[in-house]
C-alpha cells in the first residue's frame, strides 16, 4: 500500500471490540520488515472489516485577482466549490458544448473559470489524482472548444486519446 495511506482492520461492530492500525501491527519473522501481522485472539469475534483510506495530500494554489482557469489537482473530500474554493465569491463557470454554466460541485478532470476579488492562496485536500491505469478518469469532449482539467502529475499529450462518443481517457 502506498506511503501515506490508512490501514485498519475493525470489528464488524463498527470497531467497538477492537480496531487495529495495521501499519502498527507485529511485523512477520524473515518478512524484512514488509509483512505485518495482527492475531485476533477473541472468540466472539467472527468477522471483521478491512478499511482501506488512500493518500491525501494537500496541495497550495496561487491566485491572480480576477478570472482564473482553474481545475482539481485532487480529489477532495467534500466536492462543493465553497470548501475547496472559500475567498470565491460565487460558483466557478464551466463552458458546455456553447454556453457557460455555473458548476457548484466541480469534478475532476475538467477546467473552470474561477474570479477571485483579491489575490488568494488556497490550500486543496483530498486523494491524489494519478494516472494509474488507463480509463480511470474519462472527460466528455464537445466538438470546438473544451475545459479540460490536470491530474496531479505531469501528462504528456500523446497519452491522450478520445473513445468513439468523445470521451477523452489518460
Amino acid at each position: 500500500f502506498p506511503e501515506g495511506s490508512q490501514l485498519y482492520i475493525r470489528d464488524i461492530l463498527n470497531g467497538s471490540l477492537f480496531g487495529v492500525n495495521m501499519r502498527e501491527a507485529t511485523p512477520v519473522p524473515g518478512g524484512n520488515g514488509s509483512l505485518m501481522s495482527y492475531t485476533i485472539r477473541d472468540s466472539k469475534i467472527t468477522a471483521f472489516d478491512i478499511e482501506y483510506t488512500p493518500a491525501r495530500a494537500r496541495i497550495q494554489q496561487k491566485y491572480k485577482a480576477g478570472w482564473n482557469l482553474v481545475s482539481l489537482p485532487v480529489r477532495p473530500s467534500l466536492s462543493d466549490y465553497k470548501v475547496i474554493w472559500p475567498n470565491a465569491p460565487s460558483s466557478p463557470i464551466k463552458y458546455s458544448i456553447s454556453y457557460y454554466q455555473p458548476e457548484t460541485n466541480p469534478s475532476v478532470g475538467y477546467g473552470y473559470f474561477l474570479r477571485f476579488p483579491n489575490p488568494d492562496t488556497t490550500i486543496i485536500s483530498g486523494i491524489l489524482v494519478k494516472r494509474i491505469a488507463r480509463d480511470v478518469y474519462p472527460v466528455h469532449l464537445y466538438e470546438g472548444w473544451n475545459t479540460i482539467g490536470s491530474l496531479s502529475v505531469p501528462v504528456g499529450t500523446g497519452t491522450i486519446s478520445y473513445d468513439q462518443i468523445g470521451r477523452a481517457h489518460v
